[in-house]
């Protein structure tokens, strides 16, 4: 069905993103940090200021601050693919609520691997 070609067609693409990662990761080991929305919503002000550190600033700029608790907590969302989330924290468990049991259990057949790797639990 359609979860089944889109949840193999996305994994794949996880994998093969998750294996750049960890190839540049080694090459350039200073260079790269892994950031997950989940954190970034959950702990906007501390993951800014983890990746600011890691470019080089004492800490994030207050840019920087109030755009991502305006993305994370916005007035009305960007759509499916825009930055903007009136809720972020709700959204990062949505899925598990609003699909079908029998379509998460067919998406985690073909994901479990990549989600595993990225320290999700299924």
């Amino acid at each position: 069905g359609v979860i089944s070609n889109d949840s193999k067609l996305l994994c794949n693409k996880m994998r093969l993103d998750h294996a750049d990662f960890q190839r540049l990761k080694l090459k350039y080991p200073s260079a790269f940090i892994m950031v997950k929305y989940e954190d970034l919503v959950l702990q906007p002000l501390e993951v800014g200021d983890a990746v600011y550190s890691h470019i080089g600033y004492n800490q994030s700029s207050e840019k920087w601050q109030k755009f991502i608790l305006e993305a994370t907590h916005s007035n009305k969302s960007s759509g499916q693919f825009g930055v903007y989330r009136q809720n972020g924290a709700e959204s990062i468990d949505k899925w598990r609520h609003s699909m079908a049991q029998k379509d998460i259990v067919e998406m985690n057949r073909h994901c479990a691997d990549i989600i595993k790797k990225l320290g999700y639990i299924l």
